[in-house]
């Protein structure tokens, strides 16, 4: 079996109009002096904060299915005598925003629905603080990336008028083109990475809003089940030895839970 290697005209010539734009780009960047480097320095900040929080903001890692389930089917635990217990168990060893405000919601504690509520508007606060990290950072980048950009330029300008003051030919108008146009690079680099940054910006914060309306939903059903079948009363107070059937399993699918006793 012969392998075949493509080497025609264009794919050589594609070859070499694509390292000439690498280096297009770097003397742009070289020419750019103090000030793109700057540029480029926010432009990897906020492409690592990017990566980071769109990793960090995965559905399955905030807001875990197997503890949306749980939630979801929290009536059918609340139920039983060992339900209490395993639920909150089970929330204890759930390593997510999620499960950190159940672990709130669901605290033996709060005997009544609004101490339940304020503590779990409080851990929820942590939370969302923690989804925001490095958002800060990228607001910071959107506002200087600009400016780095203009004030790069204006020093660009200053040194092309500045050689241009001290020569004494002035003949050739191409010169003084030339020195402007490579003065207005870090402004395209600023604005560049300023409007990738506010995109990325937008879209994680409508990722966060999402995040949170959903969260807000899930832990009223807890703040709602919780007291409806008894809360602290039922963990705190004293129960018959569990029989057969007790146990409860937040892992397995069980049907409709019964009515909560009056």
């Amino acid at each position: 079996m012969s392998l075949h290697v493509d080497l025609s005209p264009s794919l050589l010539q594609g070859f070499v109009l694509d390292s000439a734009a690498n280096e297009r780009a770097w003397e742009v960047i070289l020419q750019g002096g103090f000030f793109m480097w700057c540029i480029m320095a926010c432009s990897f900040v906020a492409l690592a904060i990017g990566i980071h929080r769109l990793l960090a903001l995965r559905w399955s890692v905030v807001v875990p299915p197997p503890a949306v389930d749980v939630v979801e089917r929290i009536d059918q635990a609340l139920q039983k005598r060992a339900g209490f217990q395993a639920v909150r168990q089970w929330f204890a060893e759930e390593d997510s925003p999620l499960g950190r405000i159940a672990q709130a919601a669901l605290s033996p504690e709060h005997y009544t629905p609004e101490s339940s509520t304020q503590a779990v508007e409080s851990v929820a606060r942590e939370e969302m603080v923690r989804l925001q990290t490095g958002i800060a950072a990228l607001d910071v980048i959107i506002t200087i990336s600009p400016m780095l950009g203009l004030l790069g330029t204006v020093s660009g300008l200053v040194t092309v008028f500045g050689t241009l003051g001290a020569s004494q030919d002035l003949s050739d108008p191409s010169v003084i083109a030339a020195g402007i146009a490579e003065a207005l690079y870090t402004t395209i680099a600023g604005l560049a990475v300023a409007i990738v940054a506010v995109i990325v910006h937008r879209y994680l914060d409508k990722r966060i809003e999402s995040i949170s309306v959903r969260l807000e939903i899930l832990v009223g059903q807890l703040i709602t089940a919780w007291p409806r079948w008894g809360g602290p009363a039922a963990v705190n107070g004293s129960h018959p030895e569990m029989g057969s059937g007790d146990h409860w399993d937040p892992q397995q699918t069980s049907g409709e839970p019964d009515s909560p006793a009056a």
